[in-house]
């Protein structure tokens, strides 16, 4: 097993992870086959799996943030991306086109790099001239904003990223903030399964790796898609 991880190789860990997770929504709980014991179980090991995906995103959010010469630039790709994902999203988590239920994840992600701009002018200048109150209103913006938008991890998700920015040079604290934000938002079953994401990113090596072009981005809405069109091959149109 590799003992350091490059960025290139976070993100195919994050893209298998998810890929699971999603397959067990679109496949397993969308038709109702949840309510079987055996599908059931599997559907649990496989959202299990699924847990870590989030965890490796948002810490990969936060080192792109760090690394990026235009976050402007950043921020319309994931915002682009986000409205493109918005209908793959809502056919595979409800079977239609339009719900309002919940947005996907890229929109907190969205959210998140926002809030990580504005920290960053806050807290990232000189010792007397950091302004802490802003800096809170920032985060506390960031997280209402999300639960009102319904994004995807809601306002715990937001805390999640700021935690994984501030605590960004300190593994111990940044492991431990970002267990109890995922019991917290999981509970301690699938939050703890959340936190196997930590033994991947607190060996991130700090070098990109092959580079993957656009392929993580549109990764994101073309298996949404085919999951789909998959569940739908095999089960038929589900409203």
């Amino acid at each position: 097993m590799k003992t350091h991880f490059t960025s290139a190789d976070l993100k195919i860990i994050a893209m298998g992870t998810m890929a699971v997770d999603h397959m067990a929504v679109s496949m397993i709980y969308l038709y109702g086959h949840g309510a079987d014991p055996i599908w059931s179980e599997v559907g649990i090991a496989m959202r299990l799996v699924g847990r870590m995906a989030f965890p490796l995103y948002g810490f990969l959010l936060v080192q792109g943030f760090l690394y990026t010469k235009n976050w402007r630039a950043y921020l319309l790709r994931i915002l682009g991306l986000a409205v493109i994902s918005e209908i793959p999203f809502n056919l595979v988590v409800s079977g239609k086109i339009f719900w309002t239920e919940a947005q996907n994840t890229l929109l907190l992600l969205a959210i998140g790099l926002l809030c990580l701009k504005g920290l960053s002018v806050c807290l990232e200048t000189d010792a007397s001239l950091k302004n802490y109150p802003a800096a809170i209103l920032i985060a506390a913006g960031g997280m209402a904003l999300a639960g009102f938008l319904r994004a995807d991890y809601g306002a715990l998700g937001i805390l999640f990223l700021l935690a994984m920015y501030w605590f960004r040079n300190r593994p111990a604290e940044r492991m431990m903030s970002g267990a109890v934000i995922f019991v917290l938002m999981e509970g301690v079953f699938y939050g703890t399964a959340a936190c196997a994401a930590f033994f991947f990113l607190n060996r991130y090596n700090g070098e990109r790796g092959k580079n993957l072009g656009y392929f993580p981005y549109l990764f994101y809405p073309v298996h949404l898609l085919i999951f789909y069109a998959a569940g739908v091959v095999i089960h038929g149109l589900h409203f």
